[in-house]
């Protein structure tokens, strides 16, 4: 609205003003030229009385051409003062405030935002200069809320580590005790009758057990993650091992497992180990979601043009009933596992070969996970 109101003090002072200039420098050209008129006039007039002669026709063309020459010389002059002055108002009412505008853009370049410049302005450029200032400020304000959440991210990630090195030393004082818990029961076990009551209960103490050394070996490796030893590796040959050593766990869910697999998929640089691991535990994820049976998909495609190698695994389990904390340990968002940091393994897993993870889920239809590695460049024809 602002800029559809007129063209500002400032834009009206600059015409006003060169206006003026214009009309004066013509009025003085116009004045100059009366006299050079007059003069010419003259001239006529004292060779009007005289006879025709070789000598008058001589004269006469000398002062015509004499004034010629002080006309184009007065046009000259008028045009280059028009120039001039023009050139001076410009410089002051536009070029300084544009030099301005261009320092205090680059010194935003730097991170600079407390740069302000031209807000009492009323034209154009002020109001190009209110914007740029709200722009700064604006900047400003974006990056101590980005240096603010920085820190946070920071003192987060320090207390994890200490978290961390903390669970480890815990898991580690845990692990060998339970070892002997599980040793001493099983020699217990050993002197029990076949028909003995308490066979049963031992059997579940030892279950439950394995149980806990198996989350203990888990909170070891979220804590301390092992870098990925990648070689070159054909991901459709990890779908097969998975879906063989899954087949058992799906009978006996009733879980229908069906696969894939896109021949054009290249070799990419994975640890196989890590990623069949992460790849079990989708699996296994999906088949323990379907209690009461399903399908479990799981197929592979390759994008050339987003040098991506995805991999898919979609169940009609049960829903997940949130999606942003899925991958945290012992979320609440995610279905009933054995353990809680499996998914939060995986995409440890995921993360450490730069890949990443999606998961779409509805209700009435089921989960998918999505799995996304890169390919390098020129490792596929």
């Amino acid at each position: 609205m602002e800029m559809q109101k007129s063209i500002g003090l400032r834009g009206r002072s600059i015409l006003l003003i060169a206006i003026i200039v214009s009309v004066l420098i013509g009025l003085f050209s116009w004045q100059i030229l009366r006299i050079e008129e007059d003069q010419f006039k003259t001239i006529v007039k004292r060779y009007a009385s005289r006879p025709a002669s070789a000598m008058w026709a001589e004269e006469s063309e000398k002062a015509l051409e004499a004034l010629r020459i002080r006309v184009v010389v007065i046009s000259i002059l008028t045009a280059i003062a028009i120039v001039l002055s023009s050139g001076i108002i410009v410089t002051i009412l536009v070029k300084r405030p544009i030099d301005s505008l261009i320092r205090n853009m680059k010194a935003a370049e730097h991170r600079d935002y407390k740069v302000c410049f031209g807000a009492n302005r009323t034209d154009e450029i002020g109001i190009l200069a209110r914007g740029f200032n709200s722009m700064a400020s604006e900047f400003e304000r974006v990056r101590n809320d980005v240096d603010r959440c920085h820190q946070k991210e920071l003192s987060r990630m320090e207390r994890m580590a200490a978290l961390g090195e903390i669970a480890t030393g815990i898991a580690h004082e845990i692990k060998n005790p339970l070892a002997g818990i599980s040793g001493a029961v099983q020699v217990i076990a050993e002197d029990l009758q076949e028909n003995d009551p308490r066979k049963e209960i031992i059997a579940e103490v030892l279950k439950q057990i394995e149980r806990l050394d198996k989350t203990v070996k888990e909170l070891i490796l979220l804590a301390r993650p092992q870098e990925p030893h990648k070689v070159p590796f054909q991901i459709n040959e990890i779908i097969k091992q998975v879906e063989a050593g899954i087949q058992q766990d799906g009978i006996k869910q009733g879980v229908k497992i069906i696969t894939r697999l896109d021949s054009s998929i290249p070799e990419i640089e994975i640890d196989v180990e890590q990623m069949y691991q992460a790849f079990l535990c989708l699996s296994m994820n999906a088949i323990c979601s379907m209690t009461d049976g399903g399908i479990l998909e799981i197929w592979t495609n390759f994008s050339p043009l987003d040098r991506l190698v995805k991999i898919y695994f979609s169940d009609t389990g049960q829903v997940i009933r949130g999606k942003t904390g899925v991958f945290k340990p012992f979320s609440s968002d995610a279905r009933s596992l054995t353990t809680g940091f499996s998914l939060a393994i995986t995409y440890n897993i995921i993360e450490s070969h730069h890949g990443d993870i999606l998961l779409e889920s509805k209700p009435g239809i089921g989960s998918i996970f999505i799995v996304r590695l890169p390919v390098k460049e020129g490792s596929y024809a």
